[in-house]
């Protein structure tokens, strides 16, 4: 049997705002793989990818080419997520 997806909660702004105010509008990834402190355009993602769960300790800002990374199951990305969300907040 296929696995029911979980409906998409829509992130609270004030949620959004502290997670973006914590990383100083970088991402995750670009900082832990490159050490690249540069800002970016930046996407929430979710380090459990249940997206109905908001809490901010399951989410991750990354931009768009680390959130396509991590969504396509990309051995150099896959499980980062969760360990750089400790780094960079």
């Amino acid at each position: 049997m296929a696995k029911k997806k979980k409906k998409r909660v829509p992130l609270p702004k004030s949620i959004e705002t502290e997670l973006l105010i914590k990383c100083g509008r970088r991402c995750a990834l670009c900082v832990y793989l490159k050490n690249d402190l540069d800002t970016k355009n930046l996407q929430i993602a979710h380090i459990d990818n249940d997206p109905s769960n908001n809490d901010l300790d399951n989410l991750v800002p990354l931009c768009l080419d680390h959130h396509i990374e991590i969504h396509q199951k990309n051995p150099i990305s896959k499980g980062f997520s969760h360990q750089v969300s400790r780094f960079t907040l």
